[in-house]
């Protein structure tokens, strides 16, 4: 067998494979052997089929069986040979017809491999690792939350006006260019008051408002409205309130602390600034991998293979379009691609680097490794150690388990080989 090595672009190449016809001949009288044996042709007996009335019925499938086997059986050998790394199924771009007096035989097959990387390089790196401080005023915001959770709704007494945070029940009729909307109107729906859940003129305009009250408000549709057909249109609704509540919130006293799962008042307050320390651990921490891989990728600007990008592409993609549905924003799709594109190039880079570095490295998950990550998780989930090392039993939940840890050791390596200076965070934690 002889390979050639053609470089298309740092993470291309075209690889010949070129067989001598003895292993050709051979591999194609063996076929014919095989399917001598168990072929059926009318007026013949089974296995006594003679060679040219095999070729004449099975001729065409037989040299395509061939071909495909010795492409299936070398091909894996040269790429072993030429020590090359593929990152995904390699394409066969040509093959040379088999006929019956066969030379020297050869296909080629373009493969996408994984680039060169020399030292990765982090000269002059400096990263801020943002540091929260858990305020008296952080831990209040978390139980004034709760008390909104453990709240209770009742009718205003005696009866007054619309306010802030109050749930109100209401009819409106939509108007659009003088034409009444009956696929907008609503019924009985229920909203909250002065909290920019709804379009900011109906929201002013329920504020005062009585029940039983109706008025007309002019309002305005935004542009990222999710129906297009709405967006910056003009229309008058017609608003009538039907239903005040007001919320009741609970004291913050023991018994609270009891509603919402704690023993005491104190041990609910010092539970809620333990999580919520730990949160800004892991955000700061979070937040430095980002900035370290992002400065990684730009210092390394190596090529990356097309199809790892492509692939990429549509996870980044159906994240984007999540997040703005759960959002309910608006979104243009070939925006979303360009924006995907730009990102997923940047992640297979980072893949590709930390990978690298890893290798060069030679870091790796042992079981005490694995062992540390059940303990934790086990502590995260308030399960026993023993039912989460259970619940990895499974191959593929123990590998992306290993992969995670992995991935952990690398970049904690990555972040050690740069210069991290810590500063206080000025934004707020919850933003």
């Amino acid at each position: 067998m002889q390979t050639t090595v053609s470089r298309l672009s740092p993470v291309e190449v075209e690889l010949e494979v070129k067989l001598p016809k003895e292993q050709v001949n051979s591999a194609i009288s063996k076929a014919y052997n095989d399917l001598g044996k168990v072929a059926e042709v009318k007026g013949f007996r089974k296995g006594k089929v003679p060679l040219h009335i095999l070729k004449q019925y099975y001729g065409a499938r037989v040299i395509n069986d061939v071909a495909a086997k010795l492409v299936d059986e070398s091909l894996p050998k040269a790429i072993d040979a030429e020590k090359l790394d593929p990152v995904v199924q390699p394409t066969l771009t040509k093959i040379d017809q088999i006929g019956d007096k066969v030379e020297d035989w050869s296909f080629t097959a373009k493969l996408e491999i994984r680039p060169e990387v020399g030292e990765v390089n982090l000269e002059g790196v400096e990263l801020k690792r943002k540091v929260w401080t858990v305020a008296d005023g952080d831990v209040d915001k978390r139980i004034e939350t709760l008390r909104e959770m453990h709240s209770s709704l009742r009718t205003p007494e005696p009866a007054r006006p619309a306010g802030e945070g109050d749930q109100a029940t209401i009819d409106y009729d939509v108007t659009i260019e003088g034409a009444a909307r009956d696929d907008l109107k609503q019924r009985n729906r229920t909203v909250v008051v002065g909290k920019g859940r709804l379009l900011e003129e109906l929201d002013k305009a329920l504020a005062g408002m009585s029940v039983g009250e109706s008025k007309d408000v002019e309002v305005t549709f935004p542009d990222t409205h999710p129906r297009e057909d709405l967006r910056e249109k003009k229309a008058v609704l017609t608003l009538k309130l039907n239903e005040l509540r007001e919320t009741v919130l609970p004291a913050i006293d023991d018994e609270l602390a009891k509603d919402a799962g704690y023993e005491s008042l104190a041990d609910m307050k010092a539970k809620i600034r333990a999580k919520i320390e730990a949160e800004a651990k892991e955000r700061s921490e979070h937040d430095l991998r980002e900035a370290a891989i992002n400065a990684l990728v730009e210092k390394n600007p190596i090529a990356v293979p097309p199809s790892l990008v492509k692939n990429a592409v549509g996870i980044v993609a159906r994240e984007m379009v999540q997040y703005a549905r759960v959002r309910n924003e608006a979104f243009d799709a070939e925006a979303i691609v360009k924006d995907a594109t730009e990102q997923a190039e940047s992640r297979v880079r980072a893949g590709l680097l930390l990978a690298e570095m890893a290798r060069k490295n030679t870091l790796q998950v042992t079981d005490a490794d694995l062992e540390a990550r059940f303990e934790e998780l086990a502590k995260e989930t308030g399960k026993a150690v023993a039912r989460v090392r259970a619940e990895h039993r499974d191959n593929d939940k123990r590998v992306a388990l290993a992969n995670a840890v992995l991935e952990d050791k690398v970049l904690s390596l990555l972040i050690s080989k740069v210069k991290v200076e810590e500063i206080a965070a000025t934004e707020p934690l919850d933003g």
